[in-house]
């Protein structure tokens, strides 16, 4: 059987683009869901499911704790930005550990605008967890 520590109490990833696609990884207690969409496409997402070994969830516990992802906090906005600019946000919960950020077009380890590698390196970590599907 699974290990459950290695199951998160709760996981919510997403990024939004007004102009561009969009797409969001949930777990819903027993299996990842994820949907992709576009703004300017008509039609509700059409979500896939996946399971995730333990070896995925230790790869990605390991990318996160990596990442230094653990200790971001807050709300990360530009100050300034234009139309269509990214929104995200990465609410996950593993035991005690409690990671909820989020943004506009501004990133805990970015600048102008621009995620940097640890940014970049939780959205690959997401996305190889839910089978290779990209995160926004």
């Amino acid at each position: 059987p699974p290990r459950v520590a290695l199951r998160p109490g709760r996981l919510h990833a997403a990024v939004a683009r007004g102009d561009g696609p969009s797409s969001e990884v949930v777990w819903d207690g027993a299996r990842l869901i994820y949907r992709a969409w576009r703004a300017d496409r008509p039609g509700p997402p059409l979500p896939a499911v996946i399971h995730p070994s333990d070896a995925d969830w230790e790869a990605f516990w390991a990318e996160l704790d990596a990442a230094g992802a653990w200790a971001w906090s807050g709300r990360y906005d530009a100050p300034h930005h234009r139309t269509g600019a990214p929104g995200w946000l990465i609410r996950v919960q593993l035991g005690e550990r409690l990671l909820d950020v989020s943004g506009l077009a501004a990133f805990p380890d970015g600048t102008a605008g621009h995620p940097g590698p640890a940014f970049r390196r939780v959205c690959q970590a997401l996305a190889t967890l839910a089978g290779g599907r990209a995160l926004g």
